[in-house]
């Protein structure tokens, strides 16, 4: 008798632990905690973390386990992301921030755990209005010493003056050790529409109220995405509430880097490439003449979809146009050297959280060529061999890629990991949505062929995906 109680709970923890958004939504957890309790900088356990969420984003790609977990879970798991904003809160120096934080917190816990609508409501204008206040209190209390900020600020200023942005000098960190930097004059390092789409910011005086923007953007995306999912309602409460915690958020906002426009980029191209073509590729384009770092979270979908590979032809097209008259005004090589030749010479840095400070502070030495190699196209094979059966497939696909990328990389930080945490709370909107509007667009090119060699495998998912 007492038995099947204990043989049924087991059941339910073991279906918990293989389903699908249980090992996304934990993923999430975890890269936010890893990447937050140091703003991004390195420690073992933020690394311990970092590496853990990567596991857990392999295993979400192994998972056939589709069903929805239920609201403890997400009430748990997301109370507990939003509560890591109590970690990021102190480096800001507005000790109000702290007891916003806990405003929303308890906002996002309600909002997840009631059921009635009204109440609904309520929790989310109150988790919004927190956040708000977050930002505001951040942005009112200083300026961020980084050179990101200033370099912002006067490439933008440039433009409203009708002047080339990458005319001006800025101080910039640069590494010459791996915790040896100097300040060097440099130009504008990156690419021209991060000037562009933050110059009305600067009319403002302060650049990053276009940062605040690019949130709403990126939150209004999300809704949409959760909006054509299997269950909209539900999940539009479980995956907004978790768009309004997310703890790098003031951070990313305040310092005001720029990998949040490239975000808005990619997120406005993937909700909308099924209703309104032409705004999508715009905000492809968005994506491409920001920062190439979120480049590599297109792979999958270059890959796997012929519509995806016209589209991202026709933004590199209209990307190369918008940028050549920078590149004319300012002349190819130095323009090189502006945005790609100052990174490129910088050694790595021994506080960014990647494997390479791991190894360096056990060692004293970089890891070698061939690792990050090998384990490279390890986690690319992993992730690429399986045709997606969803959207989900297609964004948790391009989130491990991105976190391995950065884990193996000169050097990587809090916007860095900005980029694969978004990809996971996409991936959690967007579950059971087609990443395509006819499902037989689907396929490599030359894919008999390949199906043939054995090295990619068919979903085991999703009807009218095989070729």
């Amino acid at each position: 008798m007492s038995a099947q109680p204990i043989v049924t709970a087991r059941q339910s923890v073991g279906g918990l632990a293989t389903s699908r958004e249980f090992l996304l939504l934990g993923s999430l957890s975890v890269l936010s905690l890893g990447a937050t309790i140091r703003l991004g900088t390195y420690s073992p356990s933020a690394l311990e973390l970092v590496v853990l969420a990567a596991l857990l984003m392999a295993g979400a790609m192994l998972s056939r386990h589709d069903t929805s977990i239920g609201t403890l879970p997400w009430a748990m798991l997301g109370g507990g992301t939003a509560a890591i904003l109590l970690i990021a809160a102190n480096p800001f120096g507005v000790p109000v921030v702290t007891w916003l934080t806990l405003v929303l917190v308890a906002a996002i816990v309600s909002l997840l755990l009631v059921r009635h609508r009204v109440l609904q409501w309520i929790s989310a204008a109150v988790a919004s209005a927190g956040l708000l206040a977050m930002l505001v209190a951040a942005l009112r209390a200083s300026r961020p010493d980084i050179d990101v900020f200033q370099s912002l600020q006067g490439a933008s200023s440039a433009i409203l003056h009708g002047q080339n942005p990458y005319q001006p000098l800025f101080p910039v960190e640069a590494a010459v050790s791996p915790f040896t930097f100097v300040t060097v004059p440099a130009h504008f390092d990156y690419l021209p529409i991060a000037a562009i789409i933050t110059a009305p910011g600067r009319l403002f005086g302060d650049v990053r109220f276009m940062g605040v923007i690019a949130l709403v953007a990126l939150i209004a995306f999300l809704a949409r995405l959760a909006c054509e999912s299997p269950e909209p309602r539900p999940r539009l409460v479980r995956v907004g509430a978790l768009g309004l915690a997310l703890p790098m958020t003031v951070a990313i906002v305040y310092l005001s880097w720029v990998d949040i426009y490239s975000m808005v980029g990619f997120a406005g191209w993937i909700v909308l490439r099924r209703s309104n073509r032409r705004w999508s590729i715009a905000f492809l384009v968005l994506t491409f003449t920001v920062k190439p770092v979120i480049l590599i979270a297109l792979v999958p979908a270059l890959l796997w979809s012929r519509r995806a590979r016209f589209e991202a032809v026709v933004a590199a097209a209209i990307a190369i146009v918008l940028t050549l008259p920078f590149v004319l005004a300012t002349g190819l090589g130095n323009f090189y050297q502006d945005v790609v030749g100052i990174q490129a010479s910088q050694n790595f840095r021994a506080d960014g959280l990647t494997l390479n400070s791991a190894w360096y502070a056990i060692s004293g030495h970089t890891l070698p060529v061939w690792f990050g190699l090998g384990v490279g196209a390890v986690v690319a094979f992993f992730a690429l061999r399986r045709r997606p059966a969803d959207l989900a497939d297609v964004l948790c696909s391009g989130a491990l890629l991105s976190t391995a990328a950065f884990l193996l990389a000169k050097w990587a930080f809090l916007n860095y990991y900005f980029i694969p945490v978004w990809l996971l709370l996409l991936a959690l909107a967007g579950r059971g949505v087609r990443f395509e509007a006819s499902s037989s667009d689907v396929a490599l090119p030359l894919t008999g062929l390949i199906r043939r060699t054995g090295l990619l495998q068919r979903s085991s998912e999703g009807p009218g995906l095989v070729v």
